[in-house]
């Protein structure tokens, strides 16, 4: 949120001054001295000046003005005098500032007679910040006495204002009379607020309250640009260097709106869900940045996303983050600012990174609800499996197929197992009751209820030769001859809704399953429907895209 503000801007070389008055004065009384132009002949200012004519100059002092009135352009201060503030050679400071807001002014303005509006040209207008005051003893302890948290936030609407609180348009409530800097009064109804530091929150008042923070209007300022660059210095030290290049020249503006009305915000709450009760010592709002610092224990990777124990999300980017290289039981710290989306209970990283603190090595507590005590294989290294489910390597040296079902896609062999294969790795159109074969290679274990439980062939996250595959034992288990092609029932493969039709409806349908788990849910049917890419290895979201593509192009 911070931003380097360093412009500079000269006078046009064309004004020559020989003399210029300035007085300064505190708000209740501005003496205003228009600066003197002389030449070798008179030349009258015109009342109405053209573009391009030159303004006389003057010197502006305020300590405290109150503004009375306010556009985006226009400022009405409490003495009657009205600004400009969408011009300026320095800066702008369009709809910074509303009614009620108060202001220090200082520098140079261009007065219009015509219009009796003054234009700023190397104008500073800020808010006029309070003298120091020290939090009373009995707010020192209560503030004391409640969690802390560091954020930063911006561009959120003042709808209702008081001396101590702002009533902010994300529903946020701040006590600003409190802290190593108090805000007393200074804002105002449609002010668009940023701030960042440390508050400290009262659940029961729903109310964060200023420890060490600031706290400033958004600044809309345009009309200019700036470029910065590195120089040495005399020493050899490295400095920034920045040029401004105006746009805005106030010889070019010699009218200007003078019909000020206040800016009214209106509410605008990105979301309205209620995050999970009692699990965050702080109430999260939209808006607003978090900078959390915190160990948490990774229970699964979901879709490149960490898991923690508690169900919470946690999104990292970047090329140095992979969030495969966790494991189920690993503690991790976080640190950063986020933001929250509190209907998924999600965590984005703004500017964040993890730490791996611990990592956990009991594969056996999470791989003993999914398999049989007998079945042949071989866990693998959770870093590969904590994608939600744990990979196995499967080493079944002659078993018999017992039993086809699904479609003839799923296979029970000898022992009670249940599996799926991938056609890219092994042909099983042909495979039928009775025929030997042996089963290597990775697999997932995939409950869908019902009856409907399985070990498929997955190449997930792994090198493709060492997916889950079969091969035949005996030479009379071979196929003499192909069976006729299986023709997929209309209404089967990709209708994942189970309305008998494939259209983008299912598309849309399996997004949703896959973005809010705990709202749309896939029928056991629905689900082998939906398995349409690398059948076997469960739903994604590459299955919404190959339904979506296969309309496309008339596979449905």
């Amino acid at each position: 949120m911070n931003v380097k503000k360093q412009l500079a801007a000269l006078l046009s070389l064309t004004l020559a001054f020989s003399s210029q008055l300035s007085i300064t004065a505190n708000a209740e009384e501005t003496i205003i001295v228009p600066a003197v132009q002389t030449t070798e002949e008179s030349v009258e200012t015109p009342s109405a000046p053209e573009k391009g004519a030159l303004l006389p100059r003057v010197q502006l002092e305020y300590k405290g003005v109150e503004v009375v009135d306010a556009s985006e352009e226009v400022l009405t201060l409490a003495d009657g005098k009205k600004i400009y503030i969408a011009c300026g050679e320095k800066r702008t400071y369009n709809r910074m500032y509303n009614k009620g807001n108060k202001l220090d002014i200082s520098g140079i303005f261009a007065y219009n007679e015509a219009q009796d509006l003054y234009l700023n040209v190397l104008g500073s207008i800020e808010l006029s910040m309070p003298e120091y005051t020290a939090d009373s003893p009995e707010l020192a302890e209560k503030i004391a006495s409640l969690p802390q948290i560091k954020m930063e936030g911006g561009f959120l609407d003042v709808l209702k204002a008081t001396d101590d609180i702002l009533y902010l348009s994300n529903g946020m409530k701040v006590y600003v009379s409190s802290g190593k800097q108090h805000y007393t009064g200074i804002f105002a109804v449609g002010n668009s607020y940023c701030f960042e530091g440390v508050f400290a929150y009262d659940a029961d008042e729903d109310i964060y309250y200023n420890v060490d923070s600031k706290m400033y209007v958004a600044n809309y300022c345009g009309n200019f640009s700036v470029s910065s660059w590195y120089e040495e210095d005399e020493d050899g030290n490295l400095i920034e260097v920045t040029e401004t290049t105006t746009t805005t020249y106030v010889e070019n503006i010699t009218t200007a709106t003078t019909t000020t009305t206040a800016y009214q915000p209106t509410e605008r709450k990105i979301s309205v869900a209620e995050q999970p009760e009692g699990k965050y010592p702080v109430k999260f709002f939209d808006y607003v940045y978090y900078w959390i610092n915190k160990e948490i224990t990774v229970d699964h990777i979901d879709f490149g996303s960490i898991v923690d124990a508690s169900g919470t999300v946690w999104n990292f980017s970047g090329e140095d983050v992979d969030p495969y290289e966790l494991g189920r039981g690993d503690v991790i710290k976080v640190d950063g600012y986020f933001y929250y989306i509190p209907e998924r209970d999600t965590f984005g990283a703004l500017d964040s990174k993890y730490e791996l603190i611990s990592e956990s090595n009991d594969y056996e507590k999470y791989a003993t609800i999914e398999i049989k005590e007998d079945f042949p294989h071989v866990i693998i290294d959770k870093r590969l499996a904590a994608d939600h489910m744990i990979q196995y390597e499967v080493d079944l040296k002659d078993v018999e197929v017992t039993k086809v079902e699904f479609d003839d896609d799923i296979f029970t062999v000898t022992g009670g197992y249940v599996f799926a294969f991938d056609p890219r790795y092994s042909d099983y159109s042909n495979l039928k009751v009775g025929d030997h074969i042996s089963i290597s290679g990775r697999f997932e274990y995939h409950d869908y209820g019902e009856g409907m439980r399985w070990y498929a062939s997955t190449n997930y996250h792994i090198d493709g030769s060492k997916a889950g595959r079969f091969t035949y034992l005996e030479k009379d288990s071979e196929p003499a001859a192909p069976k006729a092609e299986r023709k997929e029932a209309p209404g089967k493969k990709g209708d994942a809704n189970v309305d008998d039709g494939v259209d983008l409806a299912d598309v849309v349908f399996i997004m949703q399953v896959m973005a809010n788990p705990n709202k749309y849910e896939l029928t056991p049917e629905g689900r082998i429907n939906a398995d349409v890419s690398n059948t076997g290895n469960g739903v994604t979201l590459e299955d919404a895209c190959a339904i979506q593509t296969g309309l496309l192009y008339g596979e449905f």
